[in-house]
């Protein structure tokens, strides 16, 4: 018989912190469910640690590469190798909180929805902070709510149907070195029919500095975001739901902070070629081909949330005669 939960598990080089991720799972006992580590590439100890939990839990199966091949691939390989009815994330670096399994196949085998979210603490070196609902409800897509429950959530805080990511194959842009996760978050809330909204904490995410975010940015990070960004506009106006367009003004300004930073870096190198396809990308993307340097620039920046729209403009006023000449 498959398991109802597959937990699929991403993991390079965490040694000192897999055995606790690992933990934080093996401690239900009364659900059903696999853990599917796929071992990308590791050189330290972490495949030894995994086989060392595996003799000891049968639940645990490990999937070593033989290189390195990046998040996505490992977890398309995951999902692939995935045989339960609905699907969860916990990377090599992460918890879960007790109870999430417990809470996700109860309900799940109650309602069978599409989708499962729960909450998340994000603990970051210097602060933490978390997303949680108050009161579990089950949501169906009618068409013109979808808007209102689209989580921009890390991924890991859902459970996924696997009929569902299946049958609309669902799966983490490898030629992506950034926003994979967010590309395949949003495709399934768009094809998702049915959410489950949980009152309970799911995941605790720890951010490291070796995070695609923080890391250091290369010339292929700042294509790859830009290229996200285009993705993820794509898919939002894609789809049926006649409200989904509302979405590009809550999605794409969560995101704005990375072409922000990856402008501001251009910028402080002088570096015009980069600076003239950042500002392409920033005004199709968020102004539908209207100039920053026109008037009805200053309306469209308005329905930005505050601190965007503050930073926005700060960083435009303060290199406007290099963004002008860029232009040039």
């Amino acid at each position: 018989m498959n398991p109802f939960i597959s937990i699929v598990m991403s993991t390079y080089n965490n040694e000192k912190t897999i055995a606790h991720s690992l933990m934080s799972v093996l401690t239900f006992e009364n659900v059903d469910y696999e853990i599917i580590v796929v071992n990308d590439g590791s050189d330290d100890a972490t495949e030894k640690v995994v086989v060392s939990l595996s003799n000891v839990d049968g639940r645990i199966k490990l999937i070593s590469l033989s290189r390195n091949s990046g998040a996505a691939f490992a977890r398309n390989v995951g999902l692939a190798n995935a045989s339960g009815d609905y699907i969860m994330f916990l990377d090599g670096d992460d918890l879960f909180f007790p109870g999430v399994v417990d809470d996700v196949f109860a309900n799940a085998k109650s309602s069978r929805p599409d989708l499962l979210r729960g909450g998340i603490l994000v603990k970051e070196p210097k602060t933490q902070w978390s997303d949680f609902h108050k009161n579990s409800k089950l949501v169906s897509f009618d068409g013109s709510n979808r808007s209102t429950f689209v989580s921009y959530s890390h991924f890991t805080t859902f459970a996924y149907s696997r009929d569902m990511i299946n049958s609309m194959d669902i799966q983490f842009p490898v030629d992506l070195s950034i926003g994979e996760d967010r590309l395949f978050l949003l495709k399934a809330q768009m094809c998702a029919e049915t959410l489950y909204l949980s009152d309970k904490m799911y995941y605790q995410y720890n951010v490291g500095l070796g995070s695609a975010i923080s890391g250091a940015w290369t010339e292929k990070k700042a294509d790859d975001t830009i290229e996200f960004l285009y993705r993820m506009k794509r898919t939002l106006l894609d789809n049926e739901d006649r409200k989904s367009k509302d979405l590009l003004y809550t999605w794409l300004p969560n995101s704005f902070k990375w072409q922000m930073n990856l402008l501001e870096k251009s910028l402080k190198g002088n570096n015009s070629q980069r600076i003239m396809k950042i500002i392409n990308s920033l005004e199709d993307i968020y102004f539908s081909g209207i100039s920053p340097f026109d008037d009805n620039y200053f309306e469209k920046v308005s329905k930005f949330p505050a601190a965007t729209r503050k930073k926005f403009n700060f960083l435009f006023e303060r290199n406007h005669e290099k963004l002008i000449d860029s232009f040039m």
